[in-house]
């Protein structure tokens, strides 16, 4: 907002000297020397005397310099101020994200929500998909993080007790990791194929959609189900490291390396969609309602 020759000029006043001031503002004292002999030339007057101790102000260089330290502090605390307003302005969507809830479908069609709302910015929240910081953040959405987009249904809702509103659906997959028989294997796996593995999947009564395919595999002769509280990386290594299938999604497809999805020839599948909290500001309103309205147009 101000010609950097004046700070420059208020620096080496401060300091007494052309080759402090180059050590303070990283550049050459030949470089601060042409830009006070072009400030002086600027404005038509001698500011400092120079001499071998130093530089010392002229008389008018002393009313240039008592201005110019008055424009640059009120240059500086009205962009202060400029900066406050226009942080004001935006109102920030805060996201969190992890290997199980990556909120790609809202980055995805983020160009599309913000076209026309210069005011909205998105900012991703990393945290880690323990069970102990999953329960908190759910628990207290709406704090540092505005909304999750995951796996979701209503007996979910209220294990976590928050609210939350349906996206899409996609298609339940079996994850194989690759010392099983069923990696690699071609075409659609059949519920038969299950029989005679282990399965990794949420204990019973935490998930609706999980509890109808436990229904659904409970009816196999030969199949063990291994419960497990929460889904995280943890999930697939015990996958891989015990030789277990996992049941688990398209979403989840980049959680593990090792774990392969395989289609299954029946007609489950998960929700997904975003987790918020009852007290949702009104711009973060805007932005669910626009992710499900891009969603609906694409469908």
């Amino acid at each position: 907002m101000y010609n950097l020759q004046i700070k420059t000029f208020l620096k080496v006043v401060d300091l007494g000297s052309f080759n402090k001031a180059s050590i303070e503002l990283y550049i050459s004292a030949s470089a601060v020397i042409k830009q006070i002999n072009a400030l002086e030339k600027n404005l038509g007057l001698t500011l400092l005397n120079r001499n071998a101790q130093g530089v010392t102000l002229t008389e008018s260089g002393k009313i240039i310099y008592e201005a110019s330290k008055n424009l640059i502090n009120y240059a500086d605390d009205a962009l202060s101020k400029a900066k406050k307003i226009e942080e004001q302005n935006q109102q920030v969507i805060n996201l969190g994200v992890s290997p199980m809830t990556p909120g790609d479908v809202l980055v995805k069609h983020w160009p599309t929500i913000k076209a026309n709302r210069d005011h909205l910015q998105l900012n991703i929240v990393p945290f880690e998909n323990s069970e102990d910081k999953i329960n908190h953040i759910l628990q207290n959405i709406g704090e540092s993080i505005d909304i999750v987009i995951g796996f979701l249904d209503r007996a979910l809702l209220n294990y976590f007790q928050c609210e939350g509103v349906e996206l899409y659906q996609t298609p339940v997959r079996i994850g194989v990791p690759p010392q099983n028989k069923l990696f690699n294997q071609s075409g659609t796996l059949t519920v038969q194929d299950l029989n005679h593995q282990k399965i990794i999947m949420l204990e019973e009564g935490i998930s609706d959609a999980f509890d109808v395919v436990r229904q659904q595999l409970q009816q196999l002769p030969d199949i063990q189900i291994e419960d497990t509280t929460i889904y995280n990386t943890h999930t697939f290594n015990d996958a891989v490291r015990k030789d277990c299938l996992v049941l688990t999604s398209d979403e989840w497809d980049n959680v593990h390396p090792l774990v392969q999805l395989q289609p299954l020839a029946w007609d489950c599948e998960f929700t997904f969609g975003v987790f918020y909290s009852d007290l949702l500001p009104a711009h973060v309103v805007d932005v669910i309602q626009q992710l499900q309205q891009v969603l609906t147009n694409k469908i």
